[in-house]
């Protein structure tokens, strides 16, 4: 029997709209060591070498995953897409952390970057933790719902005000 993979479709869901959210890592010495990859399992070549302090996209709908090569050691040409089972043979990582993809339309958030340290890498995989979350919030999202439903209910006001006024 083959994998059952979950497809979800590119489209943003009803009532909600996108958000950025970006991962970075903290400054390790492994960094010293090893190259850090990230690489989605699934749909279309999009690996990135990770660097510290640099934010970096990633893809829960894509399962993007972690990679953990010797610096000694050149990673095949052909990206991830083409060298599948050369990079299923490095130590790797899931992501510990789901992305944040989209919002509700009258969320004040507008990106989440979450920093990640590189705990450990052995023999079998590698280790990642989350540090802390860093969310950018859009005040005037708020002033703005605020402001246009103070019009509506001050014209909706006026409105009954007018029309109770004619009947009189």
């Amino acid at each position: 029997m083959g994998a059952h993979v979950l497809v979800v479709a590119d489209l943003i869901p009803p009532g909600t709209r996108p958000i950025e959210h970006t991962l970075v890592f903290e400054d390790s010495p492994l960094f010293q060591q090893y190259r850090i990859v990230a690489a989605p399992t699934l749909g279309f070549a999009g690996e990135v070498v990770v660097q510290p302090h640099v934010p970096f996209h990633f893809s829960s709908k894509y399962g993007t995953r972690l990679y953990a090569v010797p610096l000694d050691v050149t990673p095949p040409s052909g990206g991830w897409i083409q060298e599948r089972d050369w990079w299923s043979s490095q130590r790797s990582a899931d992501m510990p952390v789901a992305e944040q993809k989209f919002v509700p339309i009258v969320s004040t958030l507008e990106s989440v970057e979450t920093r990640l340290r590189l705990v450990d890498i052995t023999a079998t995989g590698m280790q990642v933790a989350v540090v802390d979350e860093d969310r950018t919030h859009n005040g005037w999202l708020v002033f703005s719902l605020l402001l246009v439903f103070s019009l509506g209910v001050a014209l909706l006001l006026w409105l009954w005000r007018k029309k109770r006024g004619q009947h009189a």
